[in-house]
């Protein structure tokens, strides 16, 4: 399956929900334990935005980390737009999905590097539209592949405490919600 353009789609649906974060919304807390809006927008801005566009490009990574750096600023959202945009062209490069790369000093395929980023964009923009208030509308196709992502990651993603313990969901929910779920979020889920 090609995943750029599911890559492209991630990218655009986190983007519809960040260009409508206010700045008095970045104190909000998220469903992602312990962090508020603005920790979850550098979150994103570091690992998908920048980190991304390395990895796509093999690069070695910069030292630091997201703890290291504060891109929520006033114009916080240009930044994370361009950025993105950026790391979404260095995946369309020939050569970005094949072979080994990296984000953090370890390696790992660069498909699995760019499906975990599909994820990201989606999860995250889904934790980032719940806490305020909007909704990330997902095309089914790239609901499919988040789900069948946190599938295949999900004993990785706990291991390293990415993933949460499991919310129960039901079997005939939307697929989007079973991803949600087994990620360990609660899809019904408010601040």
């Amino acid at each position: 399956m090609d995943m750029q353009p599911l890559m492209e789609q991630a990218a655009r649906v986190n983007l519809e929900v960040a260009r409508n974060v206010k700045v008095d919304q970045l104190a909000l807390p998220t469903p992602c334990a312990g962090w508020d809006v603005r920790m979850l927008a550098n979150h994103l801005t570091f690992w998908s935005a920048f980190r991304s566009e390395v990895a796509a490009r093999k690069q070695p990574p910069p030292e630091g980390d997201e703890n290291s750096v504060d891109y929520v600023t006033d114009d916080w959202v240009t930044v994370y737009e361009r950025q993105l945009n950026r790391a979404v062209a260095a995946w369309a490069e020939p050569g970005a999905w094949e072979g080994i790369t990296g984000m953090a000093g370890g390696q790992m395929p660069a498909p699995m590097i760019g499906r975990m980023i599909i994820g990201e964009l989606v999860l995250h923009g889904w934790d980032l539209a719940r806490a305020t208030g909007q909704e990330l509308v997902c095309p089914p196709e790239l609901a499919e592949v988040i789900y069948a992502g946190v599938q295949e990651f999900t004993e990785m993603g706990r291991e390293y405490n990415i993933f949460g313990e499991p919310v129960p969901v039901r079997d005939e929910a939307p697929v989007l919600d079973r991803a949600l779920g087994l990620s360990g979020r609660d899809p019904g889920w408010a601040s």
